[in-house]
């Protein structure tokens, strides 16, 4: 049985992201967090939110039906793994600040997202429909561990997304920093000076 907080809002029971917009009584898409599920980590509630804000910018950029307006019906065939194509497509070669909402507003910063974190997001809207939209899809028939079992065509558009996430930033060499560099030096510059001259 769903658990009402004193806001009315209904907590998350399996997923935190469609079935918490779900259970959101604003107009907007996604308006608040909603607290993670029980045992839970924090960090894993803070990506959940994320994955639903990117899906949510995507659906917004296609003048797609909020996340809690998605019906089945939307999904029937093959329009669920055509949607997961074009998601990919639209996010390797969008970039998304950190710290964004669903318009790509952000703080000031030339930060973006990482193509591997984005497809992380987009799995879990994956994982997310499975759950909570489209749970008999036959693209799932015989799938039991949701978090291991996945449909095939969804690894070959992985490795199809690396490979245009690549492409675009490529041609696109901007100010922007994509993921978090492998390493970062303490000193942006390790000479020694010691009265004015390098020692």
């Amino acid at each position: 049985f769903p658990i009402f907080y004193a806001d009315g809002a209904a907590a998350a029971s399996l997923s935190s992201s469609a079935a918490a917009i779900n259970n959101n009584n604003s107009t907007e898409s996604q308006r608040r967090i909603v607290p993670p599920i029980l045992g839970q980590s924090s960090n894993t509630g803070i990506q959940n939110n994320s994955a639903a804000r990117l899906a949510a910018a995507f659906r917004k950029a296609r003048k797609l039906p909020p996340l809690n307006k998605m019906v089945a019906e939307e999904f029937q065939g093959d329009n669920l793994s055509n949607y997961i194509a074009n998601f990919c497509r639209w996010a390797a070669n969008t970039p998304v600040p950190h710290r964004f909402d669903e318009d790509l507003g952000a703080p000031d910063s030339n930060k973006c997202l990482g193509s591997e974190t984005k497809i992380q997001y987009i799995g879990k809207h994956l994982k997310d429909l499975r759950l909570n939209i489209v749970p008999k899809h036959p693209d799932f028939d015989g799938l039991k561990d949701v978090d291991r079992d996945h449909p095939t065509w969804w690894t070959d558009l992985r490795t199809r997304y690396a490979d245009e996430a690549d492409r675009f930033k490529a041609k696109n060499p901007g100010d922007e920093v994509f993921g978090h560099p492998d390493v970062i030096p303490l000193y942006r510059d390790l000479r020694h000076r010691r009265g004015g001259k390098d020692v």
